[in-house]
């Protein structure tokens, strides 16, 4: 008879530092084993970095909480197993369990904005993505999340649990605001400097590449927003519009990571690329220590990235922004980023993980190379090529729908041009045609 009864188990020795006091001091021999179940799966799909490494120690906290993660494990399974339809019918049951049980947590003001309830949120978010069952309502529940942050005093003591959401959802962040023409909703000031979770850093390095990065991204959305009125008024452009926007682009800048940078590429191993297509566009790929070193260093190349495409544009308005020394460093730090980039992709790609995005990574590489025409010797178009044939692989678009057009078009959204595009239509509701067979 299986025996109910809370019992004293051990932790998983791994997850033991995310415990706070919060954590109930023992389970059951179900949620042990749910416990167990929910580490083979983060280390399956290398999501230890993220804010899923609190959920083993928080397994017994809430029956919400338990729920969704009970949910995420049959996704993964409808994902990898053979028998299909049981597994998906299996992930609706459990799902629908996990809805139920947030449901009530909202019928209190006060569970409405607890941790149980924010990690309750964000482990549906996951559901979503990984049963790829309804992307819409990956948005819907990330958007959930954000509300709930927002939605607490200021006096709300922010958990070590909490930091690591609000680092996990660059794509509200920064992504969407910039697709929708709107400021990032942790662009104030209790949000804008909150520094990652020190619990999920494995080294000084990755956690001042990951707090560099989100300075910068929660930054420019609003930075975004003023050269797009530079380079599209509505209204005549004013003195106070121009300098506003350069003594912005000028603070933002200011946040590199050359040390910790440097730190962390020490730390990578440089092979040959094994891919054919890789070697011809770079021979050798690196080979990084974990996902978390992977993430900071893509996440800080492409805010950077993103800092360069968004200064240039500044300039091409208003050209005594930049002199020629700093163009010229520009131009070499591009260079750089963009092949560290590309250097990443084979390991990326070759873990079956849905906690690093590559998707960002690879539309900067491809905005980063518009105004080129070589890349350390290679023609540019073998580049853009290159990116072309990996984008519908990494965005489930369709790859006769992802013509070059379209590319610029997104890429141009991130430096202040127009809002049109496949990703604009994604944000907006109106992305069905983008995925449509």
């Amino acid at each position: 008879m299986h025996d109910h009864r809370r019992r004293i188990v051990a932790r998983p020795e791994t997850f033991d530092v995310y415990a706070e006091n919060v954590v109930p001091l023992g389970l059951t021999f179900g949620e042990a084993e749910l416990s167990a179940q929910t580490v083979d799966l983060l280390n399956f799909v290398h999501l230890n970095h993220s804010f899923c490494s609190f959920i083993p120690s928080r397994i017994g906290w809430s029956k919400a909480v338990d729920a969704a993660v009970t949910a995420l494990i049959r996704a993964q399974q409808y994902r990898a197993g053979p028998c299909q339809e049981s597994a998906l019918q299996n992930y609706f049951v459990s799902y629908g369990k996990a809805i139920g049980l947030v449901s009530r947590l909202l019928e209190s003001r006060e569970q409405q904005l607890n941790d149980k309830m924010l990690l309750s949120v964000s482990i549906l978010c996951l559901c979503d993505s990984a049963s790829g069952q309804n992307p819409q309502a990956a948005l819907t529940h990330a958007t959930g999340v954000v509300a709930i942050l927002r939605a607490r005093p200021p006096t709300y003591k922010t958990s070590e649990l909490a930091r690591s959401i609000v680092y996990g959802t660059t794509e509200l962040t920064f992504t969407m605001p910039c697709a929708l023409g709107e400021l990032s909703p942790f662009d104030e000031d209790r949000w804008r400097d909150l520094p990652p979770a020190t619990a999920m850093t494995v080294s000084p390095h990755t956690f001042e590449l990951r707090w560099i990065s989100y300075r910068v991204l929660v930054r420019m959305p609003r930075l975004i927003l003023a050269v797009r009125k530079l380079r599209f008024p509505d209204t005549p452009v004013t003195p106070e519009d121009i300098s506003s926007t350069i003594a912005m682009a000028n603070a933002v800048r200011q946040f590199e990571a050359k040390e910790p940078e440097t730190k962390a590429l020490h730390h990578v191993r440089v092979v040959k690329s094994k891919e054919p297509t890789s070697r011809a566009v770079v021979p050798y790929s690196f080979v990084y220590n974990n996902i978390e070193e992977l993430a900071a260093c893509l996440l800080y190349w492409q805010s950077r990235l993103h800092v360069i495409e968004v200064c240039m544009a500044i300039h091409r308005v208003c050209p005594v922004f930049l002199n020629a020394q700093e163009i010229e460093h520009f131009a070499k730090e591009r260079l750089r980023m963009t092949t560290n980039i590309i250097m990443s992709w084979e390991w990326a790609h070759a873990r079956p993980q849905f906690g690093v995005s590559t998707v960002s990574p690879l539309l900067v590489v491809w905005g980063a190379l518009r105004t080129e025409k070589t890349f350390r010797g290679v023609p540019v178009a073998e580049i853009r090529a290159w990116v072309m044939e990996r984008l519908p692989y990494v965005t489930g678009i369709w790859s006769s729908r992802l013509v070059a057009e379209e590319l610029d078009t997104a890429c141009e959204v991130f430096a202040g041009g127009p809002l049109r595009g496949f990703m604009v239509d994604c944000y907006r509701g109106d992305g069905d045609r983008w995925y449509a067979a």
